[in-house]
């Protein structure tokens, strides 16, 4: 959560980490790293499909997508961690997803 006066980087940071370990309960593999050009991101795996994965950055009071879509305010770790965790889903004939 931002904090008046705080580096935003490191504010980032720590949101980003906590998505991390609402993700990593859910199984999925996550690595917090740095793009030069936007900043701190999240990758996310889906370790039941490698080809499953997706970057997610924080801008303003939002965890986006890297398409610039809001995924969920980044003060509902929880709830991002739900979205993130249904579009990276693996879906299996007759489960009833597709």
């Amino acid at each position: 959560m931002a904090v008046p006066g705080g580096d935003p980087v490191d504010e980032h940071r720590a949101d980003l980490a906590t998505l991390a370990t609402e993700l990593s309960v859910r199984g999925y593999g996550v690595q917090l790293a740095t793009d030069p050009a936007r900043g701190p991101f999240l990758r996310v795996r889906n370790p039941q499909a490698d080809i499953m994965t997706e970057r997610i950055y924080l801008r303003d009071e939002f965890f986006i997508w890297p398409w610039d879509e809001p995924v969920a305010r980044r003060d509902e770790a929880f709830a991002a961690a739900d979205q993130i965790a249904r579009v990276l889903r693996v879906l299996t004939p007759g489960s009833g997803d597709d």
